[in-house]
Formats: structure tokens, sequence, C-alpha cells
């Protein structure tokens, strides 16, 4: 599988049968990344409304 982009999450097959998860590549949470914390907060909260935690 190549390096998927944040945010994509693609089914992966190494779960029984029906089983299915779901991994999220998220943007790291170190400040010594430049990306802008509000941008990493999105990321997340779209991340736990998919889920259905939020």
């Amino acid at each position: 599988m190549n390096n998927p982009t944040i945010e994509h999450h693609p089914l992966t097959p190494f779960l029984p049968k029906d089983a299915k998860m779901q991994l999220f590549r998220m943007p790291s949470t170190s400040r010594a990344y430049s990306l802008k914390l509000e941008y990493k907060a999105a990321m997340y909260e779209r991340m736990l409304q998919e889920i259905g935690i939020k």
C-alpha cells in the first residue's frame, strides 16, 4: 500500500472476515512541525466526528 495522505483512511484487509478498521494518518501534534494548531485541531475534529465520538 502506498503511504496515505493526511486524513486518508483506507480499509485494511488484515482483520478477520467482516470486521473493518479505519486507520487515520493524522498530523503530528509536535510543535516542531509547521502546521498551524488550528489546522491540526480541525483535522482531529473531523476524524472524531467521522468515527462518531464527537
